[in-house]
């Protein structure tokens, strides 16, 4: 929704897998869901409980590569 395949094919592209995969060391698994109740935020992801909205592909970058791990 409202962008969401380009958020996917970054997180992929950023993360090396695939929707479904984990990453090798196991700290990121990424699926793809109809909903997590945040409509008005999207196109949005979430990571454990956070929800991280209106989300672009420098967003990802920022947020992904602040997290330990990758």
């Amino acid at each position: 929704m409202r962008g969401g395949l380009k958020i996917k094919a970054e997180l992929e592209k950023v993360l090396g897998i695939k929707a479904g995969e984990t990453t090798p060391d196991g700290e990121y698994t990424l699926l793809s869901v109809a909903c997590i109740g945040a409509c008005a935020l999207a196109p949005s992801m979430m990571i454990d409980n956070e929800v991280y909205a209106k989300m672009t592909p420098k967003k990802i970058k920022e947020i992904i590569g602040a997290r330990p791990n990758v």
